[in-house]
């Protein structure tokens, strides 16, 4: 399991997928050797850098916002700095449709399930 999802974290972060196979293989490697945990080959900080890339590239959609691209090694930041000086330009439909279809994956993630 490690491989495919160094491979879709790398996708993630631009960068080619042979680098989520290298990612994938050496971690567990030096935790193997070094390690205390034989569970955790990726660690939390990871994931949450993930996790907030992905919301940061999805919110723009969520919001209905018409956003500049932004490279760099600030670019979440300038993200995040162009979705607040634009709030006054939020599409209200698409914010409407973004609640409803989270609150039914919610639902039927946590009530249904």
């Amino acid at each position: 399991m490690h491989i495919p999802q160094g491979m879709g974290y790398a996708l993630l972060g631009n960068v080619p997928a042979i680098t989520g196979i290298y990612m994938a293989l050496f971690p567990v490697l030096v935790y193997f050797v070094l390690g205390t945990s034989r569970h955790i080959s990726m660690g939390n900080g990871f994931t949450t850098g993930a996790a907030i890339h992905v919301f940061t590239s999805q919110i723009k959609d969520l919001l209905g916002l018409k956003l500049e691209k932004f490279d760099g090694v600030f670019n979440i930041g300038l993200t995040y700095i162009d979705i607040f000086s634009k709030l006054y330009t939020i599409k209200w439909a698409a914010v409407i449709v973004s609640a409803v279809a989270l609150t039914m994956l919610l639902v039927n993630n946590e009530i249904l399930k």
